[in-house]
């Protein structure tokens, strides 16, 4: 565990990521490199806030959400986090080409099946 309260450069920011099983963000802004970078990752990360849904981490499916104020809600998430550390998740971008690919292969499929029945 590091505990990193000054300012970290975006290539140090990478391989604590590239390294950690996973990582805690309390209260990150819009554009906070942490949790973009945990994103790029797909490394499992906590959000800590008191606010209720941060506006960050919509679609990113390695996300779970503490309150930073009930201590056992910050260990359920940390140990959540962790059990899934040899995971790495999808970013919220990889799952739209991924339905792309679905409904591609589904759509050639209907039609490669309608050419056979009417041959």
């Amino acid at each position: 565990m590091e505990l990193i309260g000054g300012d970290v450069s975006s290539v140090e920011l990478l391989e604590l990521c590239s390294a950690s099983s996973a990582l805690s963000i309390a209260e990150p802004a819009m554009d906070s490199r942490a949790f973009s970078t945990a994103v790029e990752v797909g490394i499992a990360t906590v959000v800590l806030s008191t606010q209720g849904l941060p506006d960050i981490g919509h679609g990113y499916v390695g996300g779970f959400l503490a309150d930073r104020n009930r201590p056992v809600s910050v260990h359920v998430a940390l140990i959540h986090a962790l059990r899934l550390a040899e995971l790495r998740f999808p970013s919220p971008d990889s799952w739209a080409e991924f339905a792309q690919r679905i409904v591609g292969a589904r759509q050639r499929e209907h039609f490669e099946l309608k050419l056979t029945v009417e041959a």
